[in-house]
């Protein structure tokens, strides 16, 4: 494999700056994969976000916000100069936003206004300057961001349980043997003996 292709006449700078490309870009992956958000190495993300037109592009990003932003360029371009471009955008960054534009709530013609919701984390001031560039170039031309706002909102899941029991209550006693109840009946009762007495004799001579 050709190393270099400078003739022997270069200089010192020139021959650095050709070092220094060769170690960057010397690798044995296929050109599709390097075409591709998911697949392309982490040091070559930059040349792929410059060459499908990332408007917005920050060193300090994550590597997955870095490949989101990549993967989300395409759609973005297509629906660039509305809510819904803006919206992607701000999404592949991790963040919500609700546009209301002047017509919904009674502003100033073509001005727009942006609450960017932010959960579980904070925003450092280079990521607030990308916010604002991201609408700026995802925008249309002739509207105006009017007011942003950026909310801190934390979400968690809440359970709620209900249980019936149905039952009855029955209450068994030992067993007691009650007394026998003793009664008496008086009878009255009589007897007469009637005789007769009857002599039987000789007749007298």
């Amino acid at each position: 494999m050709l190393k270099t292709i400078l003739p022997s006449t270069s200089s010192d700078l020139e021959k650095a700056l050709d070092i220094n490309s060769a170690a960057r870009f010397d690798h044995d992956l296929p050109i599709d994969k390097l075409w591709s958000a998911e697949t392309c190495p982490v040091q070559l993300l930059p040349f792929l976000a410059w060459a499908l037109s990332v408007d917005t592009w920050n060193s300090d990003w994550p590597e997955h916000i870095k490949r989101k932003v990549i993967a989300t360029s395409a759609y973005v371009h297509r629906y660039k100069g509305t809510a819904a471009g803006i919206r992607a955008a701000l999404d592949a960054l991790e963040l919500g936003v609700e546009i209301s534009e002047w017509f919904e709530h009674g502003g100033d013609p073509y001005t727009f206004t942006a609450d960017v919701m932010v959960s579980t984390r904070g925003l450092t001031a280079s990521e607030i300057e990308d916010i604002k560039s991201t609408i700026a170039y995802t925008k249309n031309a002739r509207s105006h961001l009017e007011r942003l706002r950026i909310y801190l909102a934390a979400y968690a899941k809440k359970y709620i349980g209900v249980a019936m029991k149905v039952g009855r209550v029955i209450t068994l006693y030992p067993y007691v043997a009650e007394l026998p109840a003793l009664t008496a009946q008086t009878f009255a009762g009589g007897s007469m003996t009637i005789t007769r007495k009857i002599t039987i004799g000789a007749p007298n001579g």
